[in-house]
This record gives C-alpha cells, sequence and structure tokens, in this order.
C-alpha cells in the first residue's frame, strides 16, 4: 500500500506510510520544482523501502534519518543529494547502485547495518568522502564504489574478504579497528 503524508515542509519532509511502503518522489508528490526546496527527510519506522531514485536530484537535502525499520534503500535513491553525513541502521539489508553518487558534500557514513555487498558506484563522485567504516559483512565491492574520493582519510574496515584489496588501494588510510 502507498500511501504517504509529508509533514512540515518548511523544515523538511516525514515520510511515513502504512505497512510495506515503497517511497519514491512522485508517490509523495514532489514536483520537480520541489525538489529544491527539500532540505531534510525524516522517514518513520512504518517505511520498509525507500524506492530507486526517491531523491535523485533534491541537491538541497542535507539530513536524513532513516527509520528503524527500513530494509532496503533503492538504486540512486539519494543521487546528487547534499547529504553530509548519514547513518546506515542496522536494519538494512540490501543497498542499491548509485545510492550516494555525487552526494558532493558527503564526508562520513557510518553503517550499522550488515550488508554483503557494496554495489556499484555506491560512492561515486564523493569528493568530500574523509570517513567510512565497512561492516565485516561486505564480502564484495562492485565497479566504481569508490571512484573520485579523492578525500578519503580513514576507513575503518572490518571485512576480512576486501581488507587486503582496499590496503593496496589506500594503504595506510585503511585499518580494520
Amino acid at each position: 500500500m502507498n500511501i504517504y503524508e509529508y509533514l512540515n515542509r518548511d523544515k523538511g519532509y516525514t515520510i511515513s506510510g502504512n505497512g510495506e511502503c515503497t517511497v519514491y518522489a512522485d508517490d509523495v508528490k514532489i514536483e520537480v520544482n520541489d525538489r529544491d526546496l527539500i532540505k531534510s527527510v525524516e522517514f518513520t519506522d512504518d517505511v520498509t523501502v525507500i524506492g530507486e531514485g526517491a531523491f535523485r536530484y533534491c541537491y538541497n537535502l542535507t539530513v536524513v534519518k532513516i527509520g528503524k525499520n527500513v530494509i532496503k534503500i533503492g538504486e540512486s535513491a539519494f543521487d546528487y543529494c547534499g547529504i553530509v553525513k548519514i547513518t546506515i541502521p542496522k536494519t538494512v539489508k540490501e543497498i542499491g547502485s548509485y545510492v550516494f553518487s555525487r552526494c558532493y558534500d558527503l564526508c562520513s557514513v557510518i553503517f550499522e547495518c550488515s550488508v554483503d555487498i557494496f554495489n556499484d558506484g555506491l560512492f561515486f563522485d564523493c569528493y568530500n568522502l574523509k570517513n567510512i567504516n565497512i561492516p565485516k559483512s561486505v564480502i564484495s565491492l562492485g565497479e566504481y564504489v569508490f571512484y573520485r574520493c579523492n578525500s578519503i582519510e580513514k576507513i575503518l574496515c572490518e571485512s576480512v574478504e576486501i581488507y587486503d584489496y582496499l590496503k593496496t588501494i589506500y594503504g595506510d588510510k585503511v585499518s580494520n579497528r
């Protein structure tokens, strides 16, 4: 069922639904001209899926709070957003390709979840990405995951499977503790 409300338009959007929800920008009636007005989004705990391209091109979207029951973030959901930092909650099991691509202001990402793949282009062109933790559950990296992420200072990699690979590229910037 796709029933959504968005509240506090001046402060940001609160996205809520009923049951298993897939959120798309069109479902919450975000017009193309309104995308520049969106500064923050909070997903309530009844939203389980953030749909493909949901907030793509919301350039001024800087704050995103993902609800504790989201299990999937669709491809390019936050492509071209102004997000600065984000925490992915432990309930998330799948993150699509290019989800945070071209989030030029993204500096820090914390994964509390246990995804097993960082899909293609996950952080493509995130020029200012400085710190990221990679959970031990990650066993595979897609292509272009960190393409043009030239500001990386620290990668905390708990994954045995990809630690050596990242170490050859980023050297001392990669640690496992």
